[in-house]
């Protein structure tokens, strides 16, 4: 997906992206230096034109001119909630530099989690966010938001790369993406720093080139 509005990809809406248990969203980017105002740059992004209601995105905030932060985003249907947000801090991706970056957003429902110490601890069952930079988990929380499925036509409705869906430019990502690969669950660790060492690609290129890119080395 080459730079600016230009490389704006819409999807639709698939049914098999309509996600609302485990997944997991993870690329290569190679994000240019900022020469404009833009704050948010949609790498991945499903929603509609309604106010604070967007299932989910991937997409970086403006640090300052030459670094972003990673920003992942989860909304449910509750009128006016408006979601749950993770964020990276102080810059974590750099831009106008040469080298790619590798970026990946998990979310892992029933996540059980242990709460307090000692005799006035107990078990929790929640849900989980991490947002991983080359491999290394830089961000995480816990939250009880589950991205809802369906959207509403009438408001033009999509997912889309680099943008906002449909007629909305307003959150042009200005950089490379290669290889943005969304997955049905929740990609381990071990999984994640595989991917994001493995320079040769995900791709099965044992298998005929019209299936390589579906079929993928996890």
């Amino acid at each position: 997906v080459p730079a600016g509005n230009a490389g704006k990809i819409e999807l639709g809406d698939p049914e098999n992206l309509r996600l609302t248990n485990a997944f997991t969203i993870e690329g290569w980017i190679l994000p240019l230096t900022q020469t404009n105002s833009i704050a948010t740059e949609q790498l991945l992004f499903r929603g509609d034109s309604r106010q604070c209601l967007d299932p989910y995105y991937l997409a970086l905030e403006r640090f300052d001119n030459g670094h972003s932060d990673l920003h992942f985003h989860l909304e449910n249907e509750d009128p006016g909630a408006c979601g749950i947000d993770l964020l990276t801090t102080g810059g974590v991706i750099a831009r106008g530099e040469t080298n790619w970056q590798h970026v990946t957003a998990v979310f892992e429902p029933s996540v059980s989690v242990t709460v307090g110490e000692g005799t006035n601890s107990f078990t929790a069952v929640t849900n989980q966010m991490r947002l991983y930079v080359n491999g290394v988990l830089v961000a995480s929380n816990y939250t009880g938001v589950i991205p809802f499925r369906d959207l509403d036509p009438a408001f033009s409705a999509g997912m889309s790369i680099g943008n906002r869906s449909r007629s909305d430019y307003s959150q042009a990502f200005l950089g490379v993406i290669d290889e943005l690969t969304v997955y049905g669950r929740a990609l381990t660790t071990p999984e994640i720093q595989f991917v994001s060492t493995n320079r040769a690609g995900k791709a099965d290129l044992t298998v005929p080139t019209a299936q390589s890119l579906a079929k993928l080395e996890v």
